[in-house]
């Protein structure tokens, strides 16, 4: 076999030409939504865990993440994930401050509810109250 004239009947072979790929304008590429991704994960993350001290750092986190992506990107697809990101970060922040401001403001309320909790159960709650430093040493 002339191995010459395969290669000369493979490079006479066009492929057909498709016109209506020709047509259509190429437009710049879309931007990656990958930072409003991640904003919306760590902003829905940081809401379910708002009792917990990490939705601190993960609502904070979604935040600036929705923050940088609404300016570098405007206009345009994922700006609702990074609206979302946003909105469940900073209300994950709130309500944690809210839940431990009224934490704070009824532990003056616990020991006697801790100790009608003890009187209901059957416990001897006034000894647990009366303990001094001296009987501890």
């Amino acid at each position: 076999m002339n191995e010459d004239y395969i290669f000369e009947e493979e490079d006479e072979v066009n492929a057909p030409h498709d016109s209506a790929s020709s047509d259509i304008p190429v437009g710049p590429p879309e931007p990656k939504k990958g930072m409003a991704i991640a904003a919306m994960v760590l902003g829905i993350i940081s809401l379910e865990l708002f009792l917990l001290a990490i939705n601190i750092l993960t609502g904070i986190t979604a935040i600036i993440l929705s923050v940088i992506y609404l300016v570098v990107y405007k206009g345009k697809s994922g700006k609702i994930m990074a609206w979302v990101g946003m909105v469940t970060g900073l209300l994950s922040i709130v309500l944690f401050i809210i839940s431990y401001s009224l934490i704070a403001s009824n532990v003056d309320n616990l020991i006697p509810a801790l100790s009608e909790y003890y009187q209901m159960q059957g416990y001897d709650a006034d000894a647990y109250n009366e303990l001094d430093v001296q009987d501890t040493l």
